[in-house]
């Protein structure tokens, strides 16, 4: 087995190098303020799930989830373009560990589009992307959409989830030792039931006016 701290070292020495081959240049995103959201994710290790999310082509943060639904959250910050014309954005896991994201996308993260995150205990992870579409719109609160991506999610990071996308807590419709209905109403649209079975979601469904 490799030693912990030949590993750590290992997995520093390949973010240096990561780093040291990024020419530095100016964002290659736009600053035309459409309001394009963008959610990525995927699974680190010692089952924990990650999830960070864009806006016009800059991701803000990456957003950890563990295997108790206990949630850190990284504020990431624009560092530079490698040579392949990936934007590189960088931040800490608990104010010490260094955190690295690569967007394979080159600034226009869409559909099926591919993110790299590194961090040091981990080494490096692959996340999916998926373009929410404008802030406000629909798109983001389609009852079928929002199934896809909370069902089977742990309390907490539902709870996350519906929040980063603009949704609002209305009220806990039953409550019991096993299971519970949770209301929730965003801006623009409809108000939504999402349904918890032993603190996972099991169910999302268009509430009844």
């Amino acid at each position: 087995m490799i030693d912990a701290d030949l590993k750590n070292k290992f997995l520093v020495a390949a973010a240096t190098l990561a780093l040291s081959l990024i020419a530095f240049s100016g964002p290659s995103w736009g600053n035309s303020g459409t309001g394009v959201q963008t959610s990525c994710g995927g699974d680190a290790s010692d089952n924990w799930t990650f999830t960070t999310d864009a806006l016009d082509g800059r991701f803000l943060h990456v957003i950890w989830t563990g295997p108790q639904g206990e949630t850190r959250v990284s504020t990431l910050n624009y560092y530079a373009t490698n040579t392949e014309g990936y934007p590189v954005f960088t931040g800490t896991f608990l104010d010490v560990a260094e955190v690295i994201l690569v967007d394979k996308s080159g600034g226009a993260p869409k559909n099926d589009s591919e993110v790299m995150v590194f961090t040091e205990d981990w080494g490096w992870v692959a996340g999916n992307c998926r373009e929410l579409g404008k802030t406000g719109s629909s798109e983001v609160s389609g009852t079928e959409f929002v199934r896809k991506n909370l069902v089977g999610s742990r309390d907490a990071s539902a709870t996350n989830w519906l929040q980063r996308n603009g949704f609002a807590r209305e009220s806990i419709l039953e409550f019991s030792e096993i299971g519970k209905i949770e209301r929730w109403q965003m801006d623009q649209g409809d108000a939504i039931e999402v349904v918890f079975y032993h603190g996972i979601v099991s169910d999302v469904h268009l509430a009844l006016k």
